[in-house]
C-alpha cells in the first residue's frame, strides 16, 4: 500500500514533481475531474491516455470542489478514497487533489505536454483550459 501512498500528492509536490521530468525530457499526460463513481469508461480513458505519453497525472476535485457543482449529497466516495483507488491502477504515475472548481490552476502548476479530455467535454472549459496550457 504505501507505494500507492507515495503516488499520491500535493499540488506544490506535483508541479516540482512535473518540472523535474520534463527536465528529463518525459511527457507529461494529465487528465482532471472528479471520478465520483470510478467506472470502465474512466479506466479505458485513463490506459489510453497513458499511451500518449511517458508519465500519467491525474488531478481529482476535492470533496468541496464536487458539492459546489453536484450538490450536498455529492461525492459518493470521499476524495481520499478517490485519490487511492486511482493510484492504485498501474498506469497512473501520480494523483493530486485540487479545491478549484475548475482544474486552471492545477493545469497550469504541472503545464502537462497534453491534456486528456472525456468523451464530453464542455466546450466553454476547454477553451479555457486550452488558453493556459
Amino acid at each position: 500500500m504505501e507505494d500507492i501512498l507515495n503516488k499520491v500528492l500535493s499540488n506544490d509536490e506535483i508541479a516540482k514533481k512535473s518540472r523535474g521530468l520534463k527536465k528529463q525530457g518525459k511527457i507529461i499526460v494529465m487528465a482532471n475531474g472528479s471520478f465520483d463513481l470510478l467506472h470502465i469508461g474512466h479506466i479505458d480513458l485513463l490506459r489510453q491516455a497513458k499511451r500518449k505519453g511517458d508519465i500519467l497525472i491525474i488531478a481529482i476535485n476535492s470533496d468541496l470542489s464536487i458539492r459546489t457543482y453536484k450538490g450536498n449529497d455529492r461525492p459518493i466516495i470521499p476524495e481520499k478514497e478517490r485519490a487511492l483507488m486511482l493510484a492504485s491502477l498501474f498506469f497512473v504515475d501520480h494523483v493530486t487533489i485540487f479545491n478549484e472548481s475548475k482544474a486552471l490552476n492545477i493545469i497550469e502548476k504541472i503545464k502537462p505536454d497534453i491534456l486528456v479530455k472525456g468523451i464530453r467535454p464542455d466546450p466553454e472549459r476547454l477553451e479555457e483550459e486550452k488558453r493556459i496550457s
